[in-house]
């Protein structure tokens, strides 16, 4: 008996705690969490949502081909327009709670509804309706929404049924804060927008703009562009759509424009006052009016500063000027040296009777000036050597006569009458003698070719080149003496040529009217004088038959003679002023 109450004892506290047991697995499948306040819930709703018909208007923007017209940004808050669809608003920020979103898909050309449970490719899954197809996005098709059920977990609601959503852990998908489906947005040129989302990997939609209208100014990093007195400043600029500008400036400050090649950039020059003006702004605002062909307008407001005083410029009085010049403008022309092409120009600000400039760095020599004037426009070419320096200084622009140095050479001939008057002194033509000797070497290899085409005792220009192209072409080095002209470059200018008879008639007549004159005066533009116990032979481009051309004898009273092709004389190169 006491052994059936034993069993009957232990098998009720067996029952107890197999009882026990059970209901505390019970209370483990119960949510131990609270779901989020009213207000929360009503927040966050509101946010994922909105952002799921955006992404649905963006599509569908995409679908049909429709462009935005409207970009407005505040804060953090993108709202877009569009021509034919409804708009889109939704927010960027950084937080990175564990929160569902819902997605696009696109398979052949179309897109679908999609669901993201956490990261990487296989958290996408397609949603689907009873019969397993896929949603696809539409203008008047359904869209999912989120939703909060009474356990605090995330549900999708879609066509009036409720999915469930699970954590990676395969639990009811907690709702302790939102996502944002949209991580970033840019912008190109034309203002096309493109948004990526916070998929992974992520996707990006491209929305084109509706007449593209885009000003991109480049500025100081300080926001305040300061100009030394009475110069000017680029400033770089991209666009889209900006048909002209206008500009509001302080007074005496001016600005001017000018697009590029392409059409999408250009460069707007800033022009402070010359601090010589009876009145002026020192600061202020510069406002900037860009229009586009619609009549819509974009304004930048650039604060500039004009540094007044003692600056970094030269500041240059013009002296020999000839009578009836009424000089209006300067263009300085600077070259890295007497012999190179690469030059820079430099546009002079005048202030009275001073012209000022910024001086190129590089650009040490001062080639010529190009002068505007009341009555035309004239060039002034300097001498070798002539340069410009900080401060104020005087450049002589006297009349150009006979052996002074002009376009790269000396004169040897002005053709016109003097005197001449006013801005006609400048504007001459005649002959120009290069200030350097040629080397010793023969007219031509051999003596059996009689380069006809070359028998001009006038034309020396026609002459180089007829024999150039008997040699062949212009060869490496100047080892024949027609080659040797083409290869001088001096002034900037490369129509340099073997002279002809007539040339060194020219030449002789100017020499021998004052030889000490006519040598100081290539020496002082550093060229070489002719020594009569050195340079006694000269060749000229005049051929005379197969084995002889003229040549240059200053030992000889009648000078000019007949050379033997193949032996070595010097010569003498000349351009034309035209």
């Amino acid at each position: 008996m006491k052994t059936i109450v034993l069993q009957r004892c232990f098998f009720a506290i067996l029952m107890i705690l197999t009882l026990s047991q059970c209901k505390k697995d019970l209370s483990d499948t119960s949510p131990t969490y609270q779901p989020p306040s009213a207000q929360d819930k009503e927040n966050w709703l509101k946010r994922m949502n909105n952002e799921v018909v955006s992404l649905k208007n963006i599509v569908n923007a995409i679908m049909n081909n429709d462009a935005v017209t409207t970009i407005k940004i505040d804060s953090n808050n993108y709202i877009f327009e569009f021509a034919n669809t409804p708009s889109i608003s939704f927010s960027l920020d950084n937080a990175n709670y564990p929160a569902p979103l819902i997605g696009a898909h696109k398979i052949d050309d179309k897109y679908f509804w999609t669901r993201i449970n956490g990261t990487g490719t296989s958290a996408t899954v397609l949603l689907k309706d009873a019969s397993r197809s896929n949603y696809e996005i539409q203008k008047d098709g359904i869209t999912p929404q989120f939703d909060i059920n009474e356990k605090g977990a995330w549900v999708i609601n879609v066509d009036g049924q409720s999915q469930a959503l699970y954590d990676p852990e395969g639990k009811d998908f907690r709702a302790i804060g939102v996502k944002a489906l949209f991580s970033n947005v840019t912008f190109d040129l034309d203002s096309n927008v493109t948004i990526s989302t916070n998929e992974e990997p992520s996707r990006q939609y491209v929305l084109p703009r509706l007449r593209p209208f885009t000003f991109l100014l480049s500025l100081p990093s300080t926001g305040i562009l300061k100009i030394a007195s009475g110069f000017a400043i680029p400033l770089d600029f991209q666009q889209s759509g900006i048909e002209s500008f206008e500009f509001k400036t302080p007074k005496e400050w001016s600005a001017s424009y000018e697009f590029s090649a392409d059409g999408k950039s250009g460069v707007i020059k800033v022009t402070s006052p010359t601090g010589m003006e009876a009145d002026f702004e020192e600061k202020g605002v510069l406002e900037i009016i860009a229009k586009n062909k619609y009549g819509n307008r974009l304004i930048r407001k650039v604060p500039v500063e004009c540094e007044v005083g003692l600056v970094n410029y030269a500041s240059v009085t013009l002296t020999n000027k000839v009578n009836g010049v009424d000089i209006t403008g300067a263009t300085f022309t600077f070259s890295e040296s007497l012999a190179s092409k690469n030059i820079k120009d430099v546009t002079a600000i005048k202030a009275n009777e001073t012209f000022r400039l910024m001086l190129p760095d590089g650009f040490p020599e001062l080639r010529k000036i190009a002068f505007t004037t009341t009555s035309g426009n004239f060039d002034y070419y300097f001498a070798p050597g002539t340069s410009l320096t900080i401060g104020d200084q005087n450049l002589s622009i006297a009349a150009p006569k006979v052996l002074s140095f002009w376009q790269g050479g000396i004169l040897v001939k002005i053709n016109e009458t003097q005197p001449l008057a006013g801005i006609n002194n400048y504007k001459i033509t005649g002959k120009i003698l290069h200030l350097q000797i040629g080397p010793k070497v023969p007219w031509f290899p051999n003596g059996n070719i009689d380069v006809t085409t070359a028998n001009s005792t006038s034309d020396g220009a026609t002459n180089t080149k007829e024999i150039i192209k008997a040699l062949g072409g212009n060869g490496t080095s100047a080892n024949y003496i027609a080659r040797w002209p083409i290869r001088v470059v001096d002034g900037g200018f490369d129509d340099w040529y073997l002279g002809a008879v007539t040339d060194y008639e020219i030449f002789h007549i100017t020499r021998n009217q004052n030889k000490t004159l006519f040598d100081q005066a290539v020496t002082r533009f550093n060229g070489t004088a002719i020594n009569e116990s050195i340079y006694t032979v000269f060749w000229t481009s005049t051929n005379v038959n197969k084995t002889t051309a003229s040549v240059y004898d200053l030992r000889r009273v009648d000078f000019i003679t007949t050379g033997t092709k193949i032996y070595g004389c010097y010569g003498l190169a000349f351009r034309d002023i035209k």
